[in-house]
């Protein structure tokens, strides 16, 4: 066979392997990517049920706490529950300083 002819079929036959592997590639990185979108998927799906079953939690023991004193006040406790948990979320963060000061003093801090 001519020299240009078998460089030819080397060509063509290299050619057509590049195509496959691109193919190939494309293929691996889809099926990679749709793992990764099904597993982020999963997991807000997961963080939601924790979310979920936390609130119920909470709700449930507010509600016992109101319950045991006619004189609780269900919102009250609500309000008062929602703030110390705003607190401890801010104080968790390590960064962040606040003053408790009473109702009826009013300053004006500079942040800068």
């Amino acid at each position: 066979m001519p020299v240009n002819f078998v460089d030819a079929i080397e060509k063509k036959l290299a050619a057509e392997q590049l195509s496959i592997a691109d193919e190939f590639n494309k293929t691996r990185l889809l099926v990679i990517a749709n793992a990764n979108a099904q597993s982020a998927i999963k997991e807000a799906g997961g963080v939601a049920q924790s979310r979920l079953i936390i609130a119920n939690a909470t709700r449930d023991a507010l509600l016992a706490i109101a319950g045991t004193d006619p004189g609780v006040d269900l919102n009250e406790l609500t309000r008062l529950y929602l703030y110390l948990e705003t607190l401890r979320d801010i104080a968790d963060t390590g960064k962040s300083q606040f003053i408790v000061v009473p109702e009826d003093i009013q300053l004006i801090i500079p942040t800068g």
